[in-house]
């Protein structure tokens, strides 16, 4: 798959993919991704089965095009990547998601975006979604070797309740963050 997406400087490692695969057939409910890629392709997969909702944001034009050509060509329904311009919070910057669209609740995030250098990195998840992210909720952040995702890591875990385990990803990390109340 990832030599298939075409994607290999980027894309997720082996690894990653397999708890995004196992989470995606366990989750309850609707799925946030942030970025889109490999992933959106087989969350849409997995859970269209079950007629789980995936709602991806991105920020890139290209890239969403890209992204939904192959959704399209390969026939995969209940995906909604929604082009979502980054825009500035104050002290950081994250994605201007249509939330009047959206869910009112996400059982799992998938997160992957915005790209690292971006202001505050992955932090805006948490202030922006924070809400339709409740307790009992999974995020699995990726890149989580990069000093910006692990202060983000630790930004999270003291603003909410979370349960993190860090996976050693080929010579990268994702953590797997379980919300409580």
């Amino acid at each position: 798959m990832i030599e298939g997406w075409g994607n290999q400087g980027y894309a997720a490692k082996v690894d990653y993919l397999a708890a995004v695969a196992k989470s995606s057939v366990n989750t309850p409910g609707p799925v946030l991704e942030c970025g889109s890629g490999a992933t959106t392709l087989l969350m849409g997969v997995l859970c269209g089965r079950r007629n789980i909702e995936v709602w991806t944001l991105e920020h890139s034009r290209e890239w969403l095009q890209r992204v939904e050509e192959a959704l399209m060509r390969n026939h995969i329904s209940g995906v909604h990547v929604c082009e979502s311009a980054l825009v500035e919070y104050g002290d950081f910057v994250w994605y201007d998601p249509p939330l009047g669209r959206m869910p009112k609740e996400f059982s799992l995030v998938i997160c992957d975006g915005p790209p690292g250098v971006t202001k505050g990195n992955r932090y805006g998840l948490l202030p922006v979604m924070g809400n339709r992210v409740p307790a009992g909720s999974t995020i699995l952040l990726d890149d989580a070797e990069r000093p910006g995702e692990l202060e983000v890591i630790q930004k999270w875990e003291h603003e909410a309740t979370f349960q993190t385990d860090l996976f050693d990803n080929q010579g990268r990390k994702y953590a797997v963050m379980r919300r409580s109340a």
